[in-house]
């Protein structure tokens, strides 16, 4: 593969049946990202597929690497160049890649686990009334004093229906995110599925 002086790509494997092309990129001395490539396409398949080769690639005990840090779309490797090369990591990783070719391959453990909810409760109202105050008076999302009725509102649907979705299915975490608690949420029913812009300028 032809590489410029700055060219952060190392190698890529392209795009086979449900596999979405992959890019290895240089991401530090001893950093390697693998990055789906992407596509129209946002869902759960490549969330599995990440998990996937993520447990094979730890599984098979590669000396010199130290951690991987597994994403939605991406998976970062962190490794000791002077045990483990970048360039055998690469190999490593698309040998697995392409030996999981089909979505009906992926397979891997998860946990079933049950939390409790509440909808409109003091301590979060406490937070709305406080961006409100500090960051953004007329929020458009902060109806009546909270943002349960712009949920509604922007998936075209009541509270009560907000509310009924939100526990009508189980839902996937395919990981979290930079904040403690938040975690990226899948329905695992797709007419449970809500989409709610950020607030904006995000929350202190």
């Amino acid at each position: 593969m032809k590489q410029t002086q700055y060219d952060v790509i190392l190698d890529r494997l392209p795009e086979a049946g449900s596999r979405p092309g992959v890019l290895f990129r240089q991401a530090g001395d001893g950093f390697l990202q693998i990055e789906y490539e992407l596509t129209p396409r946002f869902n759960l398949v490549d969330s599995f597929r990440v998990l996937t080769i993520n447990n094979v690639v730890k599984n098979k005990n590669i000396k010199g690497l130290f951690e991987s840090v597994p994403g939605i779309r991406t998976n970062l490797y962190h490794f000791d160049p002077e045990i483990l090369p970048v360039n055998k990591l690469i190999y490593e990783i698309k040998e697995i890649e392409e030996s999981v070719a089909d979505v009906k391959d992926i397979e891997f453990e998860s946990r079933l686990i049950k939390l409790p909810i509440a909808f409109e409760d003091s301590e979060t109202k406490k937070c709305v009334e406080k961006y409100v105050k500090e960051v953004r008076p007329n929020a458009p999302n902060v109806i009546n004093n909270y943002n349960i009725e712009y949920m509604a509102m922007c998936n075209g649907v009541s509270v009560t229906e907000i509310k009924r979705m939100v526990c009508g299915t189980e839902w996937y975490n395919s990981g979290n995110g930079f904040w403690p608690g938040g975690g990226f949420f899948w329905p695992l029913d797709p007419r449970c599925a809500i989409v709610v812009p950020k607030y904006n300028p995000p929350r202190t």
